[in-house]
């Protein structure tokens, strides 16, 4: 399709801003946001992380146009163009720390199946899935028989030592973001403590809860289990009534389904390896 055109990631056309809010998504993009369009009859999200990855954040075509060639034509001039550039891997949306410029996790399972055909069709290989998930706060309590950890909010001292716990245990960028919620709102940080040292932590903004972390050398001890109790107790005592977050890998789904989280949807995350 020659009318496939790439947009300005900073004056986005009206429909695609209309189309994204009725979503609720309100993604940040950056210089290496590629959004391809056709007409007004879909449109394509990518990231270009680094020289080997990029990571498909958002693919949409219009109700009346599906099925007529225009998710398969805006697919292949993104992987056209993430050959140009000498990428060797696609994912779809990226793995827990690591998926820039993320919108939802994957492709919805349920709901977006014509599109987890078309990405198989185009040769990604499903890895995995993710979920959303939401708790009901309204009538919570912290439960009796919290761990002997420490579990606090952090002094401004104690920034740099949580910054290398993050780096050292998740992947990605979440030492950055939490740097940020420490700077903008320390009482939305907690840190857990043992033998003074920083050995988990958990952030949270509004109702949205996450991310959170533990040491690798810590972690199957109730470190995780007692930071998300006391944040969720911190959130009631803030006004929330429900906790949610857009992603849990597979791997953490019964330590939320335990802690009486339920999931709110499913995803299919994809990767594809480009010659």
């Amino acid at each position: 399709m020659s009318e496939i055109s790439q947009a300005n990631v900073s004056e986005l056309p009206p429909w695609i801003i209309q189309r994204m809010e009725e979503a609720g998504f309100h993604p940040s993009f950056t210089a290496r946001t590629l959004i391809l369009t056709y007409k007004e009859e879909g449109f394509l999200i990518g990231n270009f992380a680094d020289s080997h990855q990029a990571f498909l954040s958002y693919i949409y075509v219009e109700p009346q146009f599906r099925r007529h060639g225009v998710g398969a034509n805006l697919l292949d001039r993104f992987l056209s163009t993430a050959r140009d550039l000498s990428i060797k891997e696609v994912q779809i949306s990226g793995s827990t720390g690591n998926a820039p410029g993320y919108i939802q996790p994957g492709i919805k399972v349920e709901k977006e199946e014509e599109a987890i055909r078309l990405v198989k069709r185009f040769g990604f290989i499903e890895v995995g899935l993710a979920y959303s998930m939401e708790r009901d706060l309204r009538a919570f309590h912290l439960e009796d028989g919290l761990t002997s950890f420490e579990i606090r909010m952090p002094d401004v001292e104690e920034i740099p030592s949580l910054q290398r716990a993050i780096e050292s245990s998740v992947p990605g960028d979440w030492s950055r973001l939490f740097a940020q919620r420490v700077r903008k709102n320390p009482q939305q940080v907690l840190i857990a403590i043992r033998d003074g040292e920083i050995v988990g932590y958990v952030t949270w903004q509004k109702s949205r809860f996450g991310p959170i972390g533990v040491l690798h050398n810590q972690r199957g001890q109730g470190v995780g289990r007692d930071l998300v109790l006391k944040s969720l107790e911190l959130m009631v005592k803030q006004g929330e009534k429900r906790a949610w977050f857009l992603w849990s890998d597979e791997k953490n789904l019964k330590f939320y389904l335990d802690l009486g989280f339920t999931v709110t949807e499913s995803y299919a995350r994809f990767t594809l390896l480009l010659n």
